[in-house]
């Protein structure tokens, strides 16, 4: 039988990595550069835009802001209905319920974990649908696009898990959306400590979101010659707040974006070992891909052949005893208080997810031995408390 194996230091499921570039970047704009609204803004948004082949790329201070300005960028109100997944982060249902929009939910499917677009097809009406790429894969997008044409419905694509994902040949946010939201939290593939960015081909939308970014307000662009000519002079034609994103910040981003391409082939290298190590054993399962989708693999979650949220709690916690850093990606929407009793519908898809998952550590940096480790453990525990 074997051993459980307890790690000398803690590992967490998801880590940023510094390099000394990264450190001098940052140095050198606090010695000698624009600290916010400077050059670095403008330089991580052409990064960006490259990375990804789209128009344009609007940074702002955290990926729930990218949301919140992309909502209203594309008129999403008392008066929208917006239909999204359970199985994700408060934000993309919070910014919103914000704007006062009916939300409707709609489960997951059984192996990608992502919205169902077999779910989504049973909604006759909504104004707009936000599929999140869950983990880092990217959701149906195609079939998507079809049923939200035949609704006329706005596709917001929340891509806080995916940067770097791609579906047939196209990164994730160039292609199927009005707009596409990302995230630069330390966790995540770039980490500038807190960021965030929304991106649109749609030359309206972006002047909209430049806009809402720092209170609504324009600096250019008027109408007569009079207030051209005032070098103070702005307006404020809508009301927001302060979004905005500091250089500091931006210059860490453009650093590791730069090592991005390094960043996705070690996680699918990792994920790869995982998926050989699962695939040996009948208790566990993990995301189904396929061959024309590059996953991101913002994080690995596991789905244990329906043991139950006891059982899945106890292997939890005893591998926190032995410092491996799992975690629950994510308490359904539904389930929190707040939200008691909004939703009604039934999410059975979801709740099978929910309490027979775990997300196990996968980022740059982890050897192949520790997967191994990680592994063994699993089996062993999962024999114990099954």
């Amino acid at each position: 039988m074997v051993k459980l194996h307890k790690f000398d230091e803690y590992i967490p499921y998801g880590k940023h990595r510094v390099y000394p570039e990264d450190i001098e970047e940052v140095t050198n704009i606090l010695r000698h550069g624009w600290l916010t609204q400077g050059p670095k803004v403008v330089e991580f948004e052409e990064k960006i835009s490259e990375f990804l082949n789209v128009k344009n790329v609007i940074v702002v201070n955290n990926g729930t802001s990218a949301l919140y300005l992309a909502y209203r960028a594309n008129n999403v109100d008392q008066n929208s209905v917006l239909v999204t997944t359970p199985l994700t982060f408060l934000a993309t249902v919070n910014a919103a319920k914000l704007m006062n929009a009916k939300i409707n939910l709609v489960d997951i499917d059984p192996l990608t974990w992502n919205l169902s677009v077999e779910e989504l097809s049973n909604e006759k009406k909504f104004s707009h649908v936000v599929p999140v790429h869950f983990a880092g894969l990217p959701n149906k997008l195609r079939e998507i696009k079809t049923i939200a044409d035949e609704r006329e419905a706005v596709i917001i694509e929340d891509a806080a898990h995916a940067l770097g994902a791609e579906y047939y040949g196209k990164k994730i946010g160039s292609k199927y959306s009005k707009s596409a939201i990302f995230s630069f939290h330390p966790v995540k593939h770039i980490a500038t400590g807190e960021g965030g960015a929304i991106v649109t081909n749609d030359n309206e939308i972006a002047a909209k979101l430049r806009q809402l970014r720092s209170h609504g307000i324009i600096y250019n662009d008027f109408q007569t010659v009079e207030k051209a000519e005032k070098p103070y002079y702005y307006e404020m034609h809508d009301l927001s707040l302060n979004f905005r994103i500091p250089d500091i910040l931006c210059g860490l981003g453009i650093k590791q974006l730069g090592r991005m391409d390094d960043n996705i082939k070690e996680r699918n290298r990792l994920a790869s070992i995982y998926r050989d190590l699962f695939d040996t054993w009948d208790h566990a399962t993990y995301q189904q891909t396929n061959e024309n989708l590059v996953n991101s693999y913002h994080i690995f979650p596991i789905k244990f052949d329906n043991i139950g949220i006891k059982a899945r709690d106890k292997i939890f916690v005893e591998l926190r005893k032995l410092n491996v850093g799992v975690q629950i990606h994510y308490i359904p929407v539904h389930l929190h208080p707040y939200y008691s009793g909004v939703f009604t519908k039934e999410l059975p898809n979801t709740m099978n997810y929910y309490e027979n998952s775990m997300t196990i550590p996968l980022y740059p940096g982890l050897n192949d031995d520790h997967l191994i480790k990680i592994f063994e453990n699993i089996k062993y525990l999962y024999n114990e408390f099954k």
